[in-house]
C-alpha cells in the first residue's frame, strides 16, 4: 500500500469589510454682507462694527469660522457674525475663513475694506 501525502487545506482569509468612500465635502460660498466694501465707519461709532457673513452650506460641527483684520486673526467661533469693538482709525481689510480642526483653510471670503474714522486729539485749536 502506498501512502497518500497529506496536503494542508487552503485557508481563505476573511473578507475585509470595504467601507464606501466618504463623500467629498466642500463649502460653496462665504461672503461678508455687512459692512459693505469701502464703507466708512463714522467717528460716532467709536470703532465698533458688526461684521456678518453668509456661508453655504451651513458650518459643519468640526469646523470654525475665523475673523481676520488686515490678515491677523482677531476672533473665531461657530457663528458668522462678529461684533468688532474699538477698531483703530484707518483702513481695515476684513475677511472671514472657515478652517477645519487642523487649521486648514477650507474657504475664504473676499476681503472687505472698511475705513474707520475716529476723532483725533492732535489738531485741536487753542
Amino acid at each position: 500500500m502506498r501512502e497518500i501525502p497529506i496536503v494542508p487545506a487552503f485557508n481563505v482569509p476573511p473578507k475585509e469589510e470595504v467601507k464606501p468612500p466618504e463623500p467629498v465635502f466642500s463649502y460653496t460660498s462665504l461672503s461678508i454682507v455687512t459692512p459693505r466694501n469701502e464703507d466708512h465707519l463714522q467717528s460716532g461709532y467709536a470703532g465698533n462694527v458688526q461684521v456678518s457673513a453668509v456661508l453655504s452650506p451651513a458650518l459643519r460641527e468640526q469646523d470654525t469660522i475665523v475673523m481676520l483684520d488686515n490678515g491677523a486673526v482677531i476672533a473665531e467661533g461657530r457663528q458668522s457674525n462678529f461684533a468688532l469693538q474699538n477698531l483703530n482709525r484707518g483702513e481695515h481689510q476684513l475677511q472671514m475663513q472657515v478652517r477645519d480642526s487642523k487649521g486648514k483653510v477650507l474657504i475664504s471670503s473676499n476681503p472687505v475694506t472698511l475705513y474707520v474714522q475716529r476723532a483725533s486729539t492732535l489738531n485741536r485749536g487753542g
